[in-house]
């Protein structure tokens, strides 16, 4: 069995994407023994706004 945790990733910028902050999150999770499964845009708007960080680990039963 497997373990979500999801964080919302937002971009720093008001014309254009850039976003920061994400590889330290990416590290924090992965010494907490989680992989990174996928980024999910969760707000376009011309350009990418927001994402969610998908993070599994898996669990005993």
């Amino acid at each position: 069995m497997y373990e979500y945790e999801y964080v919302s990733v937002q971009n720093d910028r008001m014309m254009g994407a850039e976003f920061t902050g994400y590889q330290e999150i990416i590290r924090t999770f992965a010494q907490r023994g989680y992989r990174l499964v996928c980024c999910i845009p969760t707000n376009i708007i011309g350009v990418l706004q927001n994402f969610d960080l998908v993070f599994e680990r898996e669990v005993e039963t």
